[in-house]
């Protein structure tokens, strides 16, 4: 029996042992109140069935790339440098990837750090 029961139903001996067959009504409905929680608690804790252990949910997918094209006067004020591969100075697609800026180069592909 769990120590909640035990402490219930020595409250209830307590009350009743007080003042014996002189004890107020009150009192007596209390003590046996405390008595019948007392049993109810005992039947109802006595599978003691284990729970069922809630997994964690997965992880949520890593946020998209967000693709930008830099055209004519959306430049900045530091215009991207031409592809170092084929030398295009074609509007390129930037992609932010973890906190750095990538360009990317619309005629070979070719991706590089942009640096202001």
């Amino acid at each position: 029996m769990s120590e909640l029961v035990y402490r219930m139903r020595t409250c209830s001996a307590a009350i009743k042992a007080q003042a014996g067959e002189t004890l107020p009504h009150l009192y007596r409905d209390a003590a046996d109140l405390l008595e019948e929680a007392s049993n109810l608690l005992e039947v109802e804790a006595a599978p003691q069935q284990l729970m069922k252990l809630i997994e964690s949910p997965p992880p949520p997918p890593p946020a998209p790339l967000i693709g930008v094209s830099w055209i004519g006067a959306d430049l900045p004020a530091a215009s991207p440098r031409a592809c170092p591969v084929c030398s295009s100075t074609a509007p390129k697609t930037a992609h932010k990837l973890a906190g750095k800026l990538f360009l990317i180069c619309p005629v070979c592909t070719t991706r590089w750090e942009y640096m202001p």
